[in-house]
């Protein structure tokens, strides 16, 4: 499948994830979003070898052996998370996956394969602190376009874990930015 449909399937799904969480009524219970790591459940992921935390108010809508998405049941927020190695890496990307990548590196090349679906962002780039390995994200906003994204890298030794983040407000994008990180920093390896 080519990138460009990739991020067509990925469009449509958060598109129909954000309007199925605008139905009134539709996750009425939930507690408020919480922006701090810790304030939430874990979830572990065996097949990907991490856990991390889904904060209160979010949900985990889809899972499979490489990738799982988290959703706020109630707002705008969503994310995807990925396992990249040597197999999936060629699966999504017209990348490859070596052991010992540097973070950045892998960090820019996401950036400029994506370059032609998140135009030309200004990203801000910042180290992570994780259990789960070496970490790093980029984040902008893109006012012409009403759009944040975060792309967050968690290096391993024999893969890397990758969580994308997109918004479509300035003000969802700042609410959200710091549970995008706290995401990331709250991984760790299962075993």
């Amino acid at each position: 499948m080519s990138k460009r449909k990739i991020w067509i399937v990925a469009l449509a799904v958060l598109i129909i994830s954000t309007l199925a969480c605008s139905v009134p009524g539709l996750g009425s219970s939930a507690e408020p979003s919480a922006g701090v790591p810790g304030s939430g459940l874990r979830y572990d992921n065996g097949d990907m070898n991490i856990s991390t935390y889904r904060p209160n108010g979010w949900e985990i809508s889809w899972y499979d052996y490489d990738n799982f998405d988290i959703f706020e049941i109630a707002g705008e927020g969503y994310i995807e998370i990925y396992l990249f190695d040597e197999t999936t890496a060629p699966e999504y990307w017209e990348m490859t996956f070596t052991p010992g990548m540097n973070k950045t590196q892998l960090l820019e090349d996401i950036i400029t394969e994506l370059s032609y679906v998140l135009y030309d962002i200004p990203y801000e780039t910042r180290p992570l602190q994780s259990a789960a390995g070496d970490a790093i994200c980029a984040f902008g906003y893109d006012e012409n376009f009403n759009e944040g994204e975060f792309i967050g890298v968690v290096m391993q030794q024999n893969q890397a874990i990758l969580v994308f983040a997109s918004d479509y407000s300035r003000q969802t994008f700042d609410t959200n930015l710091p549970i995008y990180q706290g995401i990331v920093e709250s991984m760790e390896t299962l075993n």
